[in-house]
């Protein structure tokens, strides 16, 4: 959905598991002494929220951390289509056709954001393991 305000669309799916809440539906929320702009989650509590910098974060409210996902809903958003429309050979149960499949999305991930990557626990480094793993 084309968001004026922002000047881009918004996924309407759900994409791994993510789903983006309406724009008129954003709100304002202090998660761990932050401020944050909480503009979607998942269905079992799990924030998506948007720092004063502008910065994206997963937020679990359950073990009541956040994980650093991009640097901006923009390249967020890009980096979730490109997930959504990643034309990658299926799933195999090889570790090798699985780590090159997962190599490759890496690469597009940090060329869009060089930090999404940075750390093991980061949203994208998580993504990525599961891809490796077959999971995903």
């Amino acid at each position: 959905m084309y968001c004026e305000d922002l000047g881009f669309s918004i996924p309407n799916e759900t994409i791994l598991e993510i789903k983006f809440l309406k724009y008129d539906d954003f709100r304002s929320m202090v998660f761990n002494d932050k401020k944050y702009t909480i503009i979607g989650g998942d269905d079992v509590d799990n924030l998506i929220g948007v720092d004063v910098d502008g910065k994206v974060w997963f937020l679990d409210t359950v073990d009541e951390f956040e994980t650093y996902i991009s640097k901006g809903l923009k390249t967020f958003v890009n980096q979730l289509e490109l997930y959504r429309d990643w034309n990658h050979p299926p799933l195999d149960d090889s570790d090798e056709v699985n780590d090159e499949n997962a190599r490759q999305f890496a690469l597009e991930i940090a060329s869009l954001d060089k930090d999404a990557l940075l750390y093991e626990e980061n949203f994208w480094s998580v993504v990525i393991e599961q891809m490796e793993d077959g999971l995903l």
